[in-house]
């Protein structure tokens, strides 16, 4: 008869590593919402010893292990890797959801991204008319001119003619212009954002509220947990 083995006797004592961490390509090990090495251990400790320690492992476990029926640094990165190739493409998926930001009351977003990318030239074409008119006036110095004529047997001179001289000018003027100016595009980007969001009206907000309360009552490692059950546990203890 072949001798049951529980999930907790196949750890060796001392330091400990467990599935989890040994999982180095797990969704959860990189990325914007990577879980900490910390946290991971305490993960591997929940499992093994609360969660499943007590259970006893399929036969397919025995081939992990040394001669003293313990896993080994090697051994375990090998049967963490398989349960990861099993489960990796759920997992992915499941860790994206639960790592989701959302708004809870909103069940409607459309978000539009446009951009377009200008090519040639362009050409911008500037013109101006019009009159600037001022107009000055003035005189010049008069210039005059007397001539006179003295009387038989008299000294004192009589004026005979006379002539004067003046001038006076104005000045008025326009002006007017017109240009083209040239543009040639070198790595132009036009881009364009629009987001929609809201409540479209088919569910209220208090059942949205209650979905977003059962998605939490969800737990993402407890999942993980019982899929590594499913790889490495017997159902019965």
């Amino acid at each position: 008869m072949t001798e049951l083995k529980r999930l907790s006797d196949c750890f060796p004592t001392g330091t400990f590593t467990g599935f989890l961490a040994s999982m180095t390509d797990a969704p959860w090990a990189s990325g914007d919402y990577a879980a900490s090495d910390d946290d991971i251990d305490r993960l591997d400790v929940l499992y093994v010893f609360q969660h499943s320690g007590d259970k006893y492992v399929v036969p397919l476990m025995k081939m992990f292990l040394d001669e003293n029926g313990k896993l080994t640094e090697n051994s375990l990165a090998e049967a963490a890797n398989m349960a990861l190739a099993l489960w990796k493409k759920k997992w992915t998926a499941l860790w994206e959801v639960n790592n989701a930001e959302y708004d809870p009351i909103e069940n409607y977003r459309m978000e539009e991204h446009e951009e377009t990318v200008p090519t040639g030239t362009e050409q911008v074409s500037t013109s101006n008319s019009g009159t600037n008119s001022s107009r000055t006036t003035g005189a010049a110095s008069d210039n005059v001119t007397t001539g006179s004529v003295y009387g038989f047997n008299s000294t004192d001179p009589v004026p005979a003619n006379k002539s004067e001289q003046k001038s006076d000018w104005s000045v008025a003027g326009s002006n007017s212009g017109s240009g083209t100016e040239t543009k040639s595009f070198t790595n132009r980007k036009d881009t364009r954002d629009l987001t929609r969001s809201g409540n479209i009206g088919v569910t209220t907000s208090q059942q949205m509220l209650q979905s977003s309360i059962e998605l939490q009552r969800w737990n993402f490692w407890l999942q993980v947990f019982e899929d590594l059950d499913a790889t490495f546990c017997l159902d019965c203890y």
